[in-house]
């Protein structure tokens, strides 16, 4: 079983994994809805794991509201590619 930040290690450098465009394709693939907020359902269609969408909600949500804005997602995208070494 991989999480999310190993699969995301494994398949993007994290330069890439910072760029303003990889996280704003990034966003579009996780908001299914396109509303603007990554629901936890959203969240359980692309991960297939409750560990994973509750970790990530918790990592990301500042706001508290169980949904993910543009914005707190794209904190937590920086932060994981930080933390593989990318720059942001």
């Amino acid at each position: 079983k991989v999480c999310y930040t190993e699969w995301l290690a494994a398949t993007l450098k994290p330069k890439l994994l910072a760029s303003d465009k990889a996280i704003d394709q990034l966003y579009q693939f996780f908001d299914l809805e396109g509303n603007g907020k990554v629901s936890p359902e959203e969240l359980m269609h692309v991960l297939q794991d409750d560990d994973q969408v509750k970790e990530v909600l918790r990592r990301g949500d500042r706001a508290g509201d169980g949904h993910l804005s543009e914005e707190e997602f794209r904190c937590l995208i920086a932060g994981i590619a930080k933390s593989l070494g990318g720059k942001r």
